[in-house]
């Protein structure tokens, strides 16, 4: 059985048996067109998208995503702060809700949210803040303090649920 010749850099060579081309570790006769026992050729890799890929985690990159958390936290916060503000009583100093409602679950997801994002946020702005190639170390620094700051309130926001709550059937 004979190869047909055809064009192109991995074809088969008109006149030679696909089993002795097999044989000679020149072509797979499968059907692909890549050679036998060797890597395919750097053509064959798309160079674009590592680049893309690695373009994506500079350490510039980190510094916003840093500050991105640090909003996503501060958001959650304030949303947990109103829940708690909207739930206290001033004359006995309690946070008074429905335990079978839905307003503890929102409030530890918010909460949840808030530190979260704040831990996350806290170390990539760490990881990129002292990098040399770094050429916005202030935003890095930035989303890193704010984040240390989301972190502080949002813990001290859990401890004083814990010592203010008061769960009453409304």
């Amino acid at each position: 059985m004979l190869v047909q010749a055809t064009t192109g850099r991995y074809n088969r060579q008109p006149g030679r048996d696909a089993a002795a081309a097999w044989a000679a570790g020149d072509e797979v006769s499968r059907g692909t067109l890549e050679p036998r026992g060797r890597a395919p050729p750097a053509e064959h890799y798309r160079k674009d998208r590592a680049v893309a890929i690695k373009n994506t985690f500079t350490y510039e990159r980190q510094a916003q995503l840093s500050v991105v958390l640090a909003a996503i936290g501060g958001v959650a916060f304030l949303a947990a702060a109103v829940l708690l503000g909207r739930n206290f009583t001033w004359q006995m100093f309690w946070v008074v809700y429905n335990p079978k409602g839905m307003w503890l679950p929102t409030l530890g997801v918010t909460l949840l949210i808030s530190l979260g994002a704040g831990v996350v946020g806290f170390f990539v702005g760490l990881n990129s803040a002292g990098q040399r190639r770094n050429t916005r170390s202030q935003l890095s620094w930035l989303g890193f303090f704010l984040n240390a700051g989301i972190i502080a309130l949002a813990v001290c926001a859990v401890v004083f649920f814990y010592f203010a709550r008061n769960p009453q059937a409304k």
